[in-house]
């Protein structure tokens, strides 16, 4: 698990970390630097062309007109509509990564990866609105490079 700025991590086996909240409550992103450095251990791990799934959340846009009236266009997106909104997309790892999400989405309002996760599920990252940790599940292999990057701020969890 990567922690977010200001989260601590804490012996706890259901869910080992402090969230930063004060009042008001703030549930801070992986910074940009974090992001940065994710999206190259992951492109380094897995290559560019990795097939990949991917839900952006979509909590704040019209659910009515699927975010037009928020700059939001994809019409090959698959929604996913209940307590929390998200739109679901593939593509390329290169074209899914924080930095392209950034880029091709950073314009419309409350729009943020969510989920990331490899076609052939040898991987996945959790990093859901209002939660102060992204979480992944993966081999010993990337695991490896999280751990070694400390910008990341990187802890080992096995719930057990």
């Amino acid at each position: 698990m990567l922690l977010h700025p200001g989260t601590t991590f804490v012996e706890d086996d259901r869910f080992p970390i402090q969230s930063p909240n004060v009042e008001p409550a703030v549930d801070e992103d992986l910074s940009d630097e974090q992001a940065a450095v994710l999206d190259h251990v992951l492109l380094d791990y897995a290559g560019p062309d990795a097939i990949c799934d991917f839900a952006l959340y979509a909590g704040y846009f019209d659910e009515k007109d699927r975010g037009r009236s928020s700059g939001f266009r994809e019409p090959e997106s698959t929604w996913y509509q209940g307590r929390l909104n998200y739109v679901l997309l593939s593509g390329e790892l290169a074209d899914c990564t924080f930095a392209a999400v950034r880029r091709r989405w950073g314009d419309v309002h409350f729009t943020e990866l969510s989920y990331l996760w490899a076609r052939d599920h040898s991987w996945f990252l959790a990093s859901t609105a209002d939660t102060c940790v992204t979480v992944v599940g993966c081999d010993d292999g990337l695991a490896a490079a999280l751990l070694a990057e400390p910008l990341l701020n990187p802890h080992e969890w096995i719930r057990g």
